[in-house]
């Protein structure tokens, strides 16, 4: 038996695909939605559609604030790295 197999992640994400699958094929045979945009401007759009444009726009958010975190990340190391000035004082003048 491959070691894969045996890691309980294989099969909750197993299950997950075949779940998403199955409700994509559901969604795949129903009839479209009636997109109103403006009042006289309607168009129908197939509901897997909306299921894939919905999805797509969640993991476009995801990685955009992954990659935002992992940037807010390196800027505070790179200031808690920076050398602090000799002596102890700092660079403002105050009186």
């Amino acid at each position: 038996m491959p070691g894969f197999l045996k890691r309980p992640k294989f099969w909750v994400v197993l299950l997950l695909v075949l779940w998403l699958a199955s409700v994509m094929y559901a969604n795949a045979r129903q009839s479209s939605v009636t997109f109103y945009l403006l009042p006289g401007l309607s168009f129908p759009i197939d509901q897997l559609a909306i299921i894939g444009a919905s999805a797509l726009f969640g993991v476009l958010v995801t990685l955009a604030v992954q990659h935002q975190w992992r940037r807010w990340r390196a800027q505070r190391k790179a200031a808690a790295a920076a050398p602090s000035p000799p002596g102890g004082a700092s660079s403002s003048t105050g009186a």
